[in-house]
């Protein structure tokens, strides 16, 4: 009888969360790697891609901040905004010159390239137990992205000798805009039973959105000015840690983590270097 009681118990459903009702905001830093596709410019000198050296750009500081309400029934509301930026320069070529004569060997070129990253996201989630120290919380909400993404290339033109040297510039400047359908699951492990767990996070984006092209003629060529629209669809994932201290006023969270963004190759990212992003984050938040 005792064996049949235990087995009963242990197929019990677990009890229902009981998540303190409020409001609740954070803020944090980033410090990322963008990541860029250098193959997909199609900016070109004497019939050949010129190309940035390698696919990852330096790590950079950003932040994010979030505010939200928490209700009873273990569903919140939540609004996030996330932003930082990037610039990055590669130099190919060089200025060798030919021994006594004064004439380059090679035609220097060196590509500059900036990024501006803006993403505002809405949620509605709601959290579900899994056990007496998992959980499971999935939301729906939308997804607003703003990407400046402008790179310019400066070529020394090959001179003899009592030359000046001529430069010529060309500047690609790529504005994206787009919203869409955001879907997310976040796992959560309480391992010890108190404050401190292990969290996780998984999702997609789907972008409705638009391309402002613009910048200078590409080699006689007419301007790259004018608009395409088309899908866009984002993939992420993450995980991390974090506690929570408890007061009688509020209740202070500190969490770190992981994340890594990356948006998938289709007709909208021809003409667009950026790819997605990764790296750490950290973040302080209240709750009252």
């Amino acid at each position: 009888m005792l064996a049949k009681q235990q087995l009963n118990q242990s197929f019990e459903e677990p009890e229902e969360l009981a998540i303190k009702e409020g409001f609740f905001m954070s803020a944090g830093g980033l410090y990322v790697r963008p990541l860029i596709d250098s193959g997909s410019s199609n900016l070109v000198s004497g019939g050949d891609p010129i190309r940035m050296a390698g696919n990852e750009m330096d790590y950079e500081p950003g932040f994010q901040v979030s505010l939200g309400y928490q209700a009873t029934d273990n569903w919140d509301y939540r609004l996030k905004f996330k932003h930082f930026s990037a610039k990055e320069k590669a130099t190919l070529g060089s200025d060798s010159l030919l021994p006594g004569l004064g004439v380059d060997l090679l035609t220097p070129q060196s590509q500059e390239y900036q990024l501006n990253y803006d993403v505002l996201d809405f949620e509605i989630g709601k959290q579900f137990a899994l056990s007496d120290s998992a959980s499971l919380r999935v939301s729906a909400g939308l997804r607003y992205a703003a990407l400046e993404d402008n790179y310019k290339t400066t070529e020394r033109d090959i001179q003899g000798l009592g030359l000046a040297p001529s430069f010529t510039t060309t500047k690609n400047e790529n504005d994206f805009w787009g919203i869409g359908p955001r879907l997310t699951a976040s796992p959560t492990w309480k391992p010890f039973h108190n404050n401190f767990r292990v969290f996780g996070n998984i999702g997609t984006t789907f972008l409705m959105g638009q391309y402002e092209i613009g910048g200078s003629p590409m080699d006689g060529l007419d301007s790259r000015g004018g608009n395409k629209e088309g899908f866009l669809t984002i993939v992420e994932a993450g995980g991390g840690i974090g506690y929570t201290f408890n007061t009688q006023l509020i209740d202070l969270d500190i969490s770190a983590g992981y994340q890594f963004e990356h948006w998938l190759d289709s007709d909208l990212t021809d003409t667009l270097l950026y790819r997605g992003f990764h790296g750490s984050y950290g973040t302080i938040g209240v709750k009252f």
